[in-house]
């Protein structure tokens, strides 16, 4: 889990993975409603938000 954190672009690509297994499940099956579907897909935009802020202003400028 600690690798997850260190890389942003990790953490970018797991919301879209979460986002891309919900939209499959809620599209082709039936065994997602419309309220989980919406709580998966506010955590994988959680997920993505947090990748992109580490991305901009994580780095530490090298001198």
């Amino acid at each position: 889990m600690k690798k997850i954190f260190k890389n942003p672009l990790s953490l970018i690509f797991t919301g879209m993975i979460i986002y891309a297994a919900a939209y499959f499940l809620s599209s082709f099956t039936d065994k997602i409603d419309s309220r989980t579907y919406g709580i998966i897909v506010i955590i994988s935009l959680v997920f993505v938000i947090c990748g992109l802020f580490l991305n901009i202003f994580g780095r530490k400028p090298k001198k």
